[in-house]
């Protein structure tokens, strides 16, 4: 039997990310993956993509592109038969990611699907925050859930409940052509799997029968593991990712071109704050640019 291919995919659609970000994606990974078959990168608008990624179509998905921002189900489409080779062993990577060490090992690690999740993060410190933002966090998630709920009844599905997720799809891996029956589960009844999962990546891990974590410090999140505690954040930027890991994971703001260029963060980040582009990340986001 040959060898399986490596292939490592990304997907592109809308206006939230431009093609530096597939760009930059692509630079790093053929930087920290010799061994890498092909990048493919999924999108809608090819304009400004570097020649040598392979450029493919977002697969059909039975719901408005209008829906595609509230919570990234295109990702699904990957899993539809044909769409990506059989003989290959797939890295999926979010645009949003940073790439700072080898990507061998997650090719190495095993055929399981691997994802995001449990021990990946390990324990990161408890952050002391300001009562009334903890407050305002906690309101923020009861109102979301009340939502769901609300419209899962609307649809006639308030008897069936959904365990939380636990699983994030940052950065996964998985045999290619492997998992079609996620996507014709998703496309047999997308208004129930929109209703009853929160977003792609609930919906993806209740229709596998076995995923596991990257190993503990392979994968570390900006905003757990490099981020300044609050107030020392104003006088000190983040610190740069260890040699032990390979991805840093961003969520939310700041996104990651903002520390390069930025010279203050978004007021979305309140209550941390931050003074000054970042000079590690900002040699990282020009050299792969």
């Amino acid at each position: 039997m040959p060898q399986m291919k490596r292939i490592v995919v990304c997907m592109k659609w809308g206006t939230l990310f431009n093609a530096t970000y597939v760009n930059v994606l692509f630079n790093a990974v053929k930087a920290h993956c010799p061994s890498l078959d092909q990048f493919i990168c999924i999108t809608e608008d090819a304009t400004g993509i570097h020649p040598d990624v392979k450029i493919q179509p977002i697969p059909d998905m039975p719901i408005d592109a209008s829906y595609y921002a509230a919570g990234a189900w295109p990702k699904l489409g990957l899993f539809k038969r044909g769409v990506l080779p059989e003989n290959s062993r797939v890295l999926f990577i979010d645009l949003d990611m940073m790439i700072c060490g080898s990507l061998e090992r997650f090719f190495d690690v095993g055929d399981e699907f691997h994802a995001c999740g449990g021990s990946t993060w390990g324990a990161p410190p408890k952050k002391s925050r300001p009562f009334l933002y903890e407050a305002y966090k906690r309101r923020r998630e009861e109102n979301k859930q009340i939502r769901k709920a609300l419209t899962a009844e609307s649809l006639g599905f308030k008897d069936n409940p959904v365990p939380p997720n636990t699983m994030g799809s940052q950065i996964f891996a998985f045999d290619g052509n492997g998992l079609t029956n996620v996507y014709d589960r998703f496309t047999n009844d997308p208004i129930r799997a929109r209703a009853l999962h929160t977003n792609e990546q609930h919906f993806l891990e209740r229709s596998l029968p076995l995923w596991k974590p990257w190993p503990t410090g392979w994968v570390i999140h900006y905003k757990y593991n490099l981020r300044q505690p609050l107030i020392q954040d104003i006088f000190k930027h983040p610190s740069p990712p260890p040699p032990t890991a390979s991805v840093v994971s961003f969520s939310g703001r700041p996104r990651p071109h903002e520390l390069s260029e930025s010279l203050t963060s978004s007021l979305k980040e309140f209550p941390h704050m931050r003074f000054g582009r970042v000079k590690w990340f900002k040699k990282y986001w020009n050299m792969q640019n």
